[in-house]
């Protein structure tokens, strides 16, 4: 089901493409906010059929509506460590038959985001760390 209302940290116009987006993955990622307790400003989420960016996947979760990207530029190593920490505790919290995390950390001198995923295939939690 698309989402079609704002959500607590979320408004419906943060998201570029709301009405590709899956709510199921968006709640989660709205309870990942609350868990951090860190703003997060999204810069990707779901992306209409055949829009591929450079560098992208015509896998992407994007394409499900069930991935986002956001800003981590800010952040200290410490506020790196906070972030994973959250994104374990809410593993942790999801229910038995709920997918894992997909959770990528890229870190280099062009680039600084997050990705987070909320696939409903069943696939394991799994983590990413892209540095220079």
């Amino acid at each position: 089901m698309p989402l079609t209302r704002d959500l607590r940290h979320f408004k419906l116009s943060e998201f570029k493409h709301p009405e590709l987006v899956e709510e199921r993955a968006a709640l989660w990622l709205d309870e990942l906010r609350e868990v951090w307790g860190q703003p997060i400003i999204l810069t990707d989420d779901a992306r209409p059929p055949g829009v591929i960016p450079p560098g992208g996947s015509a896998k992407s979760l994007h394409f499900k509506g069930q991935a986002f990207d956001f800003r981590i530029r800010h952040l200290t190593w410490g506020g790196l460590w906070t972030l994973g920490a959250a994104v374990y505790t809410l593993q942790r919290s999801m229910p038995d038959g709920e997918s894992g995390i997909e959770f990528e950390l890229v870190w280099s001198h062009t680039d600084k985001h997050a990705h987070v995923a909320f696939p409903n295939d069943g696939r394991k939690p799994r983590l990413i760390i892209q540095a220079e």
